[in-house]
């Protein structure tokens, strides 16, 4: 009875332990079982009894994330292995990712000739040229007011990218809906396959090819889509022309696993380029950072202008410890990493000074084909998020000030060396979430979300995509405007008033 009652005592103590557990990072478990021999010991609790308590807290963490939860024991053991073969691991990886991709998925996303908006909740409104049916409405005509995507009334979007005459969503449940244009590149390269293979959809479409992969991440190039999912795998759809990386043709709709140096290392964060993918990849030591396609320009970062058909680990991120990647993005010709100490590199194409640097002899659209770091911002701040779009970088301090370089509307010079955007803060708002126009060379605007809740938009608005009906004549405007949304759904009327502003549009 005495023996009994000790293991029901010890059972309940370590239960007792585990809840208190469940509220540390990986790095506290990692510690806490280094430093006592007693958290090293095998916990004897369900559901495996060789764990210790740590163990056992961090795999409990990572199953209250819903889409490892559902995944089949076989996957969870794949992803135990893929993350060094402890669940305080996996943690990490996932944790990685979710900080990562907090910010590198924005609510606002501007597309060419198209806006898409999320609210908390993960509505989607959209609204802009629809010519192809990318805003996902049953009727192909340009909306001049954001209108609410009801055909996906009770889904809730996590992340939307928009591309030339295309939009992809990703949901909380991993799947992807897509719409608009299904070929890539062929307003630019037309050829008598793409237009044989060119279909649109006007109206949100599950993509079939991924069923079964649980994504948290997209991204859409020029020639592609690349997908992340939670195992931190990549898979590419439509590849087109000699970058097809396993696609047979330019329409190629099936998703296809990105093998090579991935094959075993989990990915956090993808950001694609024009015709480039960059990966960031977690170690347990740190992050490290692929990249596959197109090398003209050196916007590959391998000190070369060679393209690479798989990935292929960017050597300088090892060679200079002291930069450690934590996020990345990419414009259509050019590439941007931000290090844990708040440091922003680029290389690539410096179309406009995208760079943030440029040497005196250099011409005005010179490359680099190493990764730089941008010296005019170590001496001003700490850099806590980097986007990137059309010719144009962005970096958000630490003390809420946005820093630009390259094209953009939004200061009055635009050049290599990084300048304050004021337009915001004269205005009383701060701006939490910018998206700039990432493909095609005209129809380029920008969005802004701010802490209050409130959407603007400047740049080209000719189609609608500003949110507003332009002056008789004008084709974009200069000034930054807010976007009204008390607007008329197609199916059913709703009014945003006062307070709702926040409620809805405030960061998820």
């Amino acid at each position: 009875m005495a023996d009994v009652e000790a293991t029901f005592v010890a059972a309940l103590e370590h239960h007792l332990i585990l809840h208190v557990l469940n509220n540390l990072d990986s790095n506290d478990l990692a510690k806490l079982e280094a430093c006592s021999s007693s958290f090293r010991k095998p916990a004897n609790l369900d559901p495996d009894h060789t764990l210790s308590l740590p163990e056992l807290a961090a795999r409990t963490m990572c199953e209250a994330r819903s889409l490892v939860k559902q995944m089949p024991e076989d996957r969870k053991t794949e992803l135990k292995h893929r993350c060094g073969g402890s669940w305080k691991l996996v943690l990490m990886f996932l944790q990685s990712g979710e900080r990562v991709r907090q910010h590198a998925c924005p609510d606002v996303v501007a597309g060419q000739g198209h806006s898409v908006v999320l609210s908390k909740s993960g509505a989607v409104y959209t609204f802009g040229e629809n010519n192809a049916g990318q805003l996902g409405h049953p009727l192909q005509t340009e909306l001049w007011k954001p209108h609410l995507l009801s055909l996906l009334d009770g889904v809730r979007v996590t992340q939307a990218v928009a591309g030339i005459e295309r939009t992809m969503l990703v949901t909380d449940t991993g799947h992807v809906y897509a719409f608009g244009r299904d070929v890539f590149g062929m307003n630019e390269y037309p050829s008598a396959e793409s237009k044989l293979d060119d279909q649109l959809v006007n109206v949100p479409e599950l993509v079939e090819s991924l069923h079964g992969i649980a994504v948290v991440q997209i991204t859409m190039g020029y020639f592609f889509t690349a997908v992340l999912s939670q195992e931190g795998k990549v898979y590419t759809l439509s590849w087109g022309f000699s970058k097809r990386f396993g696609h047979a043709c330019n329409a190629d709709r099936e998703a296809r696993l990105l093998g090579g140096a991935l094959a075993d290392i989990p990915v956090v964060q993808i950001a694609g380029g024009h015709c480039f993918l960059l990966a960031l990849a977690y170690e347990p030591k740190g992050m490290c950072v692929y990249s596959l396609g197109c090398g003209l320009g050196g916007k590959l970062g391998h000190g070369s202008e060679k393209t690479e058909g798989l990935p292929c680990r960017i050597a300088y991120f090892d060679e200079h410890t002291d930069f450690k990647p934590i996020a990345i993005a990419a414009g259509p010709w050019h590439a941007v990493a931000l290090s844990e100490d708040g440091r922003v590199c680029t290389w690539g194409w410096a179309y406009n000074g995208c760079l943030g640097y440029r040497d005196d002899h250099e011409s005005y659209f010179a490359h680099k084909n190493l990764p730089t770091v941008v010296a005019e911002l170590v001496h001003r701040v700490k850099v806590v998020r980097i986007s990137a779009g059309y010719n144009s970088t962005f970096a958000f301090a630490e003390d809420g000030e946005i820093y630009c370089f390259g094209e953009t509307s939004l200061v009055q010079e635009a050049g290599y060396k990084p300048k304050l955007i004021t337009n915001f803060k004269d205005m009383g708002e701060h701006v939490i979430r910018l998206s700039m126009t990432h493909a095609g060379v005209v129809k380029k605007h920008m969005l802004a979300l701010t802490s209050s809740g409130k959407v603007y938009a400047c740049g080209a608005g000719a189609g609608g995509q500003l949110g507003r009906q332009l002056m008789t004549g004008s084709r974009e405007s200069s000034q930054i405007v807010d976007i009204d949304f008390c607007f008329n759904t197609i199916t059913k009327s709703r009014e945003l008033v006062g307070g709702l502003w926040r409620e809805l549009f405030s960061m998820r």
